[in-house]
C-alpha cells in the first residue's frame, strides 16, 4: 500500500474524528491518552514487505521489509506482536507494532513452505503450518521459542482457523481434501475430516459454533458444525473460492473468489447466497473491521486493496499497494492509555 492514489473517499467519511486527531501525535503521550486507531496490515508477496495503514484515513504510516515472499500475517489479541510467514526463505518474521520494527526471525528446522498462522485466544501460543514438511509448529509468544513440532499424515496443510475460546483449531489440507482438528495446547491431532476437493480458506463464526471451508476445486463453501464436524450445508460460491471472513455479529461470510474477481456474500442464517460484490483481479485475503461496516480485500493481480461497504454490498474505493498483495489483517483500535504505537521508518531484517 504505497500510496492513496485513486482512493475514493465515500462511505468511509464521517467515521471517528477522534482517530484522526490522534494521528498527528502518534507515538506521543497525547496519542497514548487518546487511544490508538485501528491499523490495516497488508503483505506484498513480490515486494517482501508489510504495509501499515491508519484507519479510517488510509494514510500509510509504515513499510516493513520482511522475509522472502510473505504470505500470511497474524497479530496477538493484545496487538503487541505481529507475525508474518515467509514462504521463500522458510521463516517467520516477528514485528513490534509500537515502532513497526523487526524483533527477530524464527526459522526452525524443516519449516518448509510455511503458510498458515494462528494465535491462541490467550495470546500464549503461535501455531504455524509447514506445507512442505507436513508439520505443525507451536511457538511460545512470550519467549519467542519453538515448543513443539508435529508431523501430520495429511498433505497440503494451509490455512488455520483459531477459536475465540476453547482449544480446538482447524487446518485445511488442500491436497488431502480434509480439515484437521488440532488441540492447540498440547499440539495433538484429534481428527481429520474429509470435506471435498481443494479446501483452503477457512473461518469460524465468532461464537465458535460453525466452521466454514472454501473448496477451490468445487466452487462452494462447506458449512459445518464445529466440534462434531457434521456438514450442515454446501453453498455455491464463485470461481476458485480461496479465503473466508465472517462479520463480527456472525450473520454474514465474505468469500473471495480468485478467478471470478469477486466476493460471494453468504447469509449464515439461511445458508444461502445474499449477493456478489465485484472487486479487483485475483482477490485473496479478506479482513473485516471490528464494527462490521467495511471489508478490505487484497487483489493479487491488481496490486490494490478493495474497500467494501458490507451494508451496501459494493466496492466503494481502492488503495494502491505493493506487488502481489495477499495476506491481510486489521489491528483493532485500543482505548485511551493502551495499545501499540506507530512508526514511519522503513525497517529491515
Amino acid at each position: 500500500m504505497p500510496s492513496n492514489g485513486g482512493f475514493i473517499f465515500r462511505a468511509l467519511s464521517g467515521l471517528s474524528c477522534g482517530a484522526a486527531v490522534a494521528l498527528g501525535a502518534w507515538g506521543s503521550a497525547a496519542a497514548a491518552e487518546q487511544g490508538t486507531p485501528p491499523r490495516l496490515l497488508v503483505l506484498n508477496k513480490h515486494a517482501d514487505s508489510l504495509m501499515v495503514f491508519d484507519l479510517p484515513s488510509h494514510r500509510l504510516i509504515a513499510t516493513v521489509t520482511v522475509g522472502d515472499e510473505p504470505h500470511e500475517v497474524a497479530v496477538t489479541p493484545d496487538g503487541t506482536k505481529c507475525y508474518v510467514s515467509n514462504v521463500g526463505d522458510r521463516s517467520i518474521t516477528l514485528i513490534d507494532p509500537k515502532g513497526w520494527s523487526v524483533l527477530r526471525t524464527l526459522a526452525p528446522e524443516r519449516l518448509d513452505t510455511p503458510h498458515g498462522l494462528g494465535i491462541t485466544h490467550d495470546g500464549r501460543f503461535l501455531l504455524a503450518t509447514s506445507e512442505g514438511s507436513r508439520r505443525f509448529y507451536q511457538f511460545d509468544t512470550e519467549r519467542g521459542v519453538l515448543l513443539r513440532a508435529l508431523t501430520s499424515t495429511e498433505e497440503g496443510m494451509h490455512m488455520i482457523a483459531m477459536p475465540a475460546r476453547g482449544r480446538d483449531a482447524y487446518v485445511t489440507n488442500r491436497t488431502s481434501g480434509s480439515v484437521t482438528v488440532l488441540d492447540t495446547k498440547n499440539l495433538s491431532i484429534e481428527a481429520h475430516i474429509h470435506v471435498g476437493s481443494g479446501p483452503e480458506g477457512i473461518a469460524l463464526t465468532p461464537d465458535g459454533r460453525l466452521l466454514l471451508v472454501a473448496l477451490q476445486n468445487g466452487g462452494e463453501v462447506v458449512i459445518m458444525k464445529a466440534g462434531s464436524g457434521r456438514i450442515q450445508a454446501r453453498v455455491p460460491a464463485g470461481q476458485t473460492p480461496i479465503r473466508i471472513a465472517v462479520t463480527p455479529d456472525g450473520s454474514l461470510a465474505l468469500v473471495s473468489n480468485r478467478h471470478s474477481d469477486d466476493l460471494t456474500v453468504i447469509d449464515l442464517k439461511s445458508r444461502s447466497v445474499a449477493g456478489t460484490i465485484e472487486v479487483g483481479r485475483s482477490p485473496g485475503g479478506v479482513a473485516i473491521t471490528a464494527d462490521g461496516i467495511h471489508a478490505y480485500v487484497a487483489n493479487n493481480e491488481s496490486n490494490t486493496v478493495s474497500i467494501v461497504s458490507i451494508g451496501e454490498m459494493r466496492e466503494t474505493g481502492t488503495l494502491d499497494v505493493g506487488a502481489h498483495p495477499d495476506g491481510i489483517a486489521i489491528i483493532p483500535g485500543s482505548p485511551p492509555g493502551d495499545g501499540p504505537g506507530s512508526g514511519t521508518r522503513r525497517s529491515r531484517k
